[in-house]
């Protein structure tokens, strides 16, 4: 469905407990909703899985994902391609609005299923995928 990106969109969402006293009472919840989201696009000859194995990438992700903040990271079809808006914008626009729809929408919800509040959303890219992201 989402032609040239099909390969790989890998997906870290972090995990919060929520701690805290009140005199006598005590409560712990679990945060389904992310506080915000990091879209990561590679560079030219990389893939997503780049960003979770160099020590940078993996220091990007650890500080992100302490601030409860998750991953969405693209692998083009074509690994050693470069990022450009014209061939791909369109697609990632795509592939963005069904990450928001399937995931977020549910996490997201109000009480009772009311409409989602939305996280922010963030983008970082290396090399080609900053250019990308700079569109």
């Amino acid at each position: 469905e989402f032609p040239g990106h099909s390969r790989e969109v890998l997906l870290l969402s972090p995990s919060l407990a929520v701690q805290g006293k009140g005199g006598a009472h005590s409560f712990e919840a679990m945060i389904k909703c992310p506080r915000g989201i990091l879209y990561l696009f590679h560079g030219c000859g990389r893939y997503a899985a780049s960003f979770f194995y160099s020590p940078q990438g993996r220091k990007m992700v650890e500080m992100a994902t302490e601030m409860g903040i998750g991953i969405v990271a693209f692998t083009k079809s074509e690994e050693l391609g470069c990022w450009n808006w014209a061939n791909d914008g369109d697609t990632v626009k795509k592939l963005a609005k069904k990450f928001i729809s399937s995931r977020l929408s549910k996490a997201c919800a109000g009480p009772n299923g009311s409409d989602a509040v939305y996280p922010p959303m963030y983008a970082f890219g290396a090399s080609s995928g900053g250019s990308f992201v700079g569109m």
